[in-house]
């Protein structure tokens, strides 16, 4: 015999309906015990990827990092709990019974330690899809289950892969919309995230980076930002869902459910429900002894059959016809009736309609005149390699329709081949130059302007302009030059992306994120930023022996 449950699963839209309603009812203390647990590690965890990311001491500070944000993990999970155990407690009606602090420990270890492995067990259900709604349940309900004295005798990682595998369709159509809810959500936060710099700059005249480029907000920051925040505004309904699905999954074999919605009865309801149940048993007795009074008097006599009756009122029909009418074209009632049918009347063939039916028949016709020449050419190209394909002897009938069919195939295969390289040669026309003629020069920038960047010339044209510059003894201007040089060398090198709204500061911060093997160039480029800075933006003065040891840090971050 099948174990099946003995009730059936709601369905997902209604539990998530009574998760809200949940929420909405719950204390703010409740509430409070989440986010005192939540908020900390969100926080640890944007810088962490922010400063893992961007800063250039990176590697020194993960252990110490990784190790605040393991800690803050842990107090999540014990806040996580007691808000889930409140929850229950809500839900039920009855306060959570106290436990001991050792056992209370026990199942806290027991619950991180399983937790743990959702980072890594997660991700592969995800790839793989399909066991990903399972996977997602158990660990929400391991987290709910935690700490809760029910059955005792049990462990509760058995009882999480219990309710995880209950209800399949509940679960996948709960996973589904909150996916859905999550993502709306996300959009919408990513959107409001956007948009802030913005508004801040047009009601508090605010300039930030952010608004002197969209494109700085496209980075991995802003998403991990955006997604922080959708989840602290969606896991507390994930949560309450999955104590409601736990408690329902529970009370098939407790019946705490039956025993919550009594309790929740209030005492005045109990009293009118028996006071109205008093007044129909007596209403019942009177109507009983009345039946029982009139059953004892005699019987009127019947009326003599030839007595004269008023015959009864007899409409037409007619008149019952139009009264149906009437009645069928109230408003109430015309939505029901079908739509009538217009029928519609045959266009006329105008010159111009005839005109584009031959047009398309012409057309028609060539395309078919054109495929049978091609057949025909191909048939007898085969006909004469092989023989008559019409006539095939009996004996050698297979082989030569495989060696026809492979034929056909090649023949296909060489036309897509051909047809794909001279897409390629005319996709790439414009790409190639000819030989014999010369490219124009690139104009000269001009380095008094702010907006100049590393881009516009090549590193050997930077140089060419420093020494022309150095020649004619404008020293300022050519240790700019100098500097665009190794800004366009480590631009050519990947190291560094050219910006226009990059100052030296995060082009230093760039360039020590992505050259931890090569300490020699990160130091002197620094050195470069630091007398560039003071020279350019500063009153210091430059000399040709501070340009000597400038262009000596250019030419050894190039050589290396």
């Amino acid at each position: 015999m099948s174990r099946k449950p003995r009730r059936q699963a709601r369905p997902a839209l209604d539990l998530i309906e009574d998760a809200v309603h949940l929420l909405r009812t719950a204390p703010v203390s409740t509430l409070a015990i989440y986010y005192v647990g939540a908020l900390p590690f969100v926080l640890a965890f944007l810088f962490f990827w922010s400063d893992m990311s961007r800063s250039p001491f990176a590697r020194e500070r993960l252990e110490p990092l990784a190790s605040v944000l393991a800690l803050l993990f842990c107090w999540m999970k014990f806040c996580q709990g007691a808000f889930a155990r409140r929850l229950w407690a809500q839900v039920s009606g009855i306060a959570s019974e106290r436990i001991s602090f050792r056992e209370r420990l026990a199942a806290e270890a027991s619950n991180l330690f399983w937790q743990a492995t959702g980072f890594v067990i997660l991700p592969i259900a995800i790839l793989i899809a399909i066991p990903f709604a399972w996977c997602f349940a158990f660990y929400q309900c391991l987290t709910t289950l935690t700490g809760l004295p029910i059955n005792a005798d049990r462990p509760v990682v058995n009882r999480a892969l219990r309710h995880a595998r209950l209800w399949a369709g509940q679960n996948h159509g709960l996973v589904a919309i909150l996916s859905g809810a999550g993502f709306v959500v996300f959009l919408n936060v990513s959107i409001l995230l956007f948009a802030l710099p913005h508004l801040l700059k047009m009601l508090l005249g605010v300039e930030t980076s952010f608004t002197q480029s969209y494109w700085a907000m496209l980075n991995s920051t802003f998403l991990a930002t955006a997604g922080g925040i959708t989840w602290l505004c969606l896991d507390p309904l994930v949560k309450a869902s999955y104590v409601l699905r736990c408690f329902q999954g529970e009370a098939i074999t407790t019946g705490e459910d039956i025993r919550a919605e009594l309790k929740a009865l209030p005492k005045r309801s109990l009293g009118s429900a028996v006071a109205l149940l008093a007044t129909a048993l007596l209403s019942i007795a009177v109507a009983r002894g009345a039946e029982d009074s009139t059953s004892t008097e005699p019987a009127p006599a019947p009326a003599p059959l030839n007595s004269p009756q008023a015959p009864p009122s007899a409409a037409s029909s007619t008149e019952l016809n139009q009264a149906i009418d009437d009645v069928l074209q109230r408003r109430e009632y015309t939505w029901r009736m079908p739509r009538e049918q217009v029928a519609e009347t045959a266009a006329k063939d105008t010159w111009l309609k005839r005109a584009l039916e031959r047009i398309f028949n012409w057309l028609a016709e060539s395309v078919k005149s054109i495929g049978r020449s091609v057949f025909e050419m191909l048939r007898w190209i085969i006909d004469k390699l092989f023989g008559d394909a019409r006539a095939p002897s009996v004996s050698g009938k297979g082989w030569a329709d495989a060696t026809r069919g492979l034929f056909i195939l090649l023949l296909v295969v060489l036309a897509a081949a051909i047809g794909f390289l001279l897409y390629r040669l005319w996709k790439n026309y414009h790409h190639l130059i000819p030989e014999g003629v010369a490219q124009p020069a690139p104009a000269t920038p001009d380095l008094t302007d702010d907006n100049v960047t590393a881009a516009q010339l090549p590193e050997d044209e930077w140089l060419r302009l420093a020494r022309e510059l150095m020649t004619k003894g404008e020293l300022r201007l050519a240790l700019r030059a100098l500097y665009l040089a190794g800004l366009a060398h480590l631009a050519g090198r990947g190291l560094l992306t050219i910006a226009r709204y990059k100052s030296n500061l995060e082009y230093a911060r760039e360039l020590g994120r992505r050259s931890h093997a090569l300490p020699v160039v990160l130091t002197a480029f620094t050195h470069n930023v630091a007398v560039f800075d003071r020279v350019w933006y500063g009153r210091h003065e430059a000399t040709h022996d501070l340009l000597a040891a400038f262009e000596t840090n250019v030419q050894r971050i190039r050589s290396l």
